[in-house]
């Protein structure tokens, strides 16, 4: 009776999370299809198109870029799908497209591209992680092949990587302006067009705040919005339920972000000081966090710098910097909860 109480238990939650997941796909989804119609006939009825969808990690490029390859599959069913991520070496990315003698190497590659032409279109995901996996030599060749033979190629890269900086905005690398670019990304309508959807009436301003916290992560935005309440008066009423429902969000959010120890420490003491410090409301200094942390005010600026380009600090007028607004109200549950165990 337990066991089947767990499993019953298990499989509910199961199910939660992948209706979560759908709903987090349809929202990108409905955005895509609504700022982006025209690329989307492009690519459903153009075999020779050249498209790369880029944006923050977790903006749901994935989840769109497999959606217009299902569409693509109506009418042209031999098109490919590959995870770039997964595509270590040429033979398997040659086994990917389907090619078949391994031994004529990239002369097989390049026949088996040939058979793409106006038949069925090519889909990436992750390309910039392949590229940078397979080398700047396999990168030119497959350049080349792609524009010799014109073939239709649809692809997402994760803006700010390195591997995007060094495979597809750097002016020496072969790709550098070869695809026509679509940013993901989510903008004060595209929050407005979700919050209907969803039947919540959110005030410009907290709109603004939903843009700035969440780094275009389709899954926060999600949460924000389905936690907000019509009497809420402001969007910190929303954060704090969704991080006591989900606490794991926050870490998930500062993974995703790859902040190193010292960055997380910093964030932290960052936050500390605007909860703890009646003075600070406002933001703290460079010089505020390096007397908390002791550390060098140089390696201060120099990890805040980095910070502010990964959406986790603001910077304030009068050099005062200011944590992401989900970070923060995080920090100040966890210190309330620190305070009643004492």
């Amino acid at each position: 009776m337990i066991d089947l109480d767990l499993k019953e238990f298990s499989s509910s939650m199961q199910q939660e999370q992948l209706s979560q997941r759908k709903s987090q796909r349809k929202s990108c989804l409905l955005i895509f299809e609504k700022k982006h119609k025209s690329a989307i006939d492009d690519i459903s009825k153009n075999l020779n198109v050249l498209y790369l969808l880029h944006g923050s990690s977790h903006c749901g490029k994935t989840t769109i870029l497999r959606d217009l390859f299902e569409k693509v599959k109506v009418d042209h069913l031999e098109s490919v799908f590959l995870n770039g991520n997964r595509i270590s070496t040429p033979k398997i990315f040659l086994d990917g497209i389907g090619g078949r003698n391994k031994e004529k190497g990239r002369d097989e590659i390049e026949r088996t591209l040939r058979g793409f032409k106006d038949r069925k279109l090519l889909f990436i995901d992750d390309f910039d992680k392949m590229l940078d996996i397979l080398g700047e030599d396999f990168t030119a060749f497959l350049r080349a092949t792609i524009q010799k033979i014109r073939i239709g190629v649809v692809v997402t890269v994760t803006t700010q990587s390195d591997e995007f900086k060094k495979t597809i905005i750097n002016y020496k690398a072969p790709f550098y302006r070869f695809f026509m670019p679509i940013k993901i990304e989510y903008g004060l309508e595209d929050i407005k067009f979700l919050m209907e959807k969803s039947g919540k009436n959110l005030t410009e301003k907290d709109r603004e705040k939903i843009v700035d916290l969440s780094g275009d992560n389709i899954e926060i935005i999600e949460m924000l919005i389905k936690n907000y309440e019509n009497l809420d008066k402001d969007i910190s009423r929303s954060i704090n339920r969704a991080i006591e429902k989900q606490p794991s969000v926050v870490e998930m959010f500062m993974l995703i972000n790859n902040l190193t120890k010292q960055q997380k420490g910093i964030v932290e003491t960052l936050c500390k000081i605007i909860i703890e410090k009646e003075y600070n409301k406002e933001g703290a200094s460079i010089k505020d966090i390096a007397k908390e942390t002791l550390l060098d005010p140089q390696v201060v600026r120099t990890q805040v710098n980095r910070l502010k380009e990964k959406n986790i600090i603001e910077k304030k007028e009068n050099r005062l910097f200011f944590p992401n607004l989900l970070i923060l109200e995080n920090e100040r549950i966890k210190l309330k909860e620190e305070h009643t165990y004492r």
